[in-house]
């Protein structure tokens, strides 16, 4: 089960960072796509990070404890002894570096026991003490879904824009078609004074830019983020959005329903996703909840989707060079 949406159910906390790394890889041949890829590489690790950093803080503090307990029964010193308590008369330097020394040596030696950081992070997250974690959990995984939709959403408006500037013609010539539907309710049918002045009287390399601060297009949707594409490119990277649909919309919703209800299932929520097997049974009123792995599962849609997107655009800029 993807998702489970019940607090008794299991979180799987330990999987949401588990998601590909084949971004990492991404190179764009266009100076300003790659630094376009490069932030959104940063985004990503950010969202990774969100799910590393409570992990890794608990199980070094755990880890620490149990080895200086475990350091001290080795060298048969009680527990809650003076001789190693920083500021009491009977602190001894040496007795305490040699707990200090092997403390160490046993956290070298766990380190290389998957099974006992595998153990460590099934108690940290856990499925042992959910009615503790729970609400801390599922505010971590939801802020990680919503930093991945925010990822997905600056890349493809950032990645139009450049295109769009670089190559007006013919991808902004394509915008201002009367015809073209954009899905934004509005047709642009002129370009304001103020805007043309603000780019020097010259639209040559900002038309991008213009038709965003225009409202010609809008990229917080994922319906006009596809129009925007789909108009400007004529359709050529549509089958991108097309491999990715079901679960782009899925993830819009669920940050959505985050962003704008505190996670509480509303009949909208529940009419968009209606068609997902593991939703079938969700109440109007209920939190919703995540695990990790639905996390990973659509951190791994936004990292190939977007990969995809950006080396595909970059790709057209270098065979569509601007036309006077």
């Amino acid at each position: 089960m993807a998702v489970e949406y019940h607090p008794e159910n299991p979180h799987g906390f330990e999987h949401a960072a588990q998601f590909t790394n084949d971004h990492n890889r991404l190179v764009c041949k266009n100076p300003a796509l790659q630094a376009i890829a490069e932030a959104f590489i940063r985004n990503m690790s950010r969202v990774r990070g969100i799910g590393m950093m409570p992990i890794n803080l608990v199980a070094i503090s755990v880890s620490n404890e149990a080895a200086q307990m475990e350091a001290m029964a080795n060298l048969k010193i009680p527990f809650h002894d003076s001789r190693i308590t920083y500021g009491h008369p009977d602190f001894d330097p040496i007795l305490f570096d040699k707990v200090s020394i092997e403390r160490k040596r046993l956290l070298k030696e766990w380190s290389k026991d998957p099974a006992v950081n595998q153990n460590q992070k099934h108690f940290l997250v856990g499925d042992s003490n959910q009615a503790q974690s729970w609400e801390g959990v599922q505010a971590t995984l939801a802020a990680m879904l919503m930093g991945l939709w925010t990822a997905f959403e600056s890349l493809t408006q950032d990645t139009w824009i450049e295109a769009v500037n670089t190559c007006p013609n013919p991808l902004a010539e394509r915008v201002l078609e009367p015809s073209a539907n954009l899905k934004t309710g509005s047709q642009l049918k002129s370009v304001s004074w103020k805007v043309i002045k603000s780019a020097g009287f010259d639209l040559t390399g900002s038309m991008g830019s213009v038709l965003l601060r225009q409202k010609a297009v809008d990229f917080q949707q994922l319906e006009t983020i596809r129009a925007a594409y789909d108009v400007a490119f004529a359709g050529e990277f549509e089958p991108i959005f097309s491999a990715h649909e079901e679960q782009l919309s899925q993830l819009e919703a669920v940050r959505n329903l985050f962003a704008h209800k505190g996670g509480t299932i509303d009949r909208k929520f529940i009419d968009r996703m209606k068609n997902v097997p593991d939703l079938k049974d969700m109440k109007e009123g209920e939190v919703f909840c995540v695990t990790g792995q639905y996390v990973a599962q659509k951190a791994n849609t936004i990292s190939q989707c977007s990969t995809s997107l950006i080396s595909g655009v970059d790709n057209w800029l270098e065979q569509n060079p601007s036309k006077p």
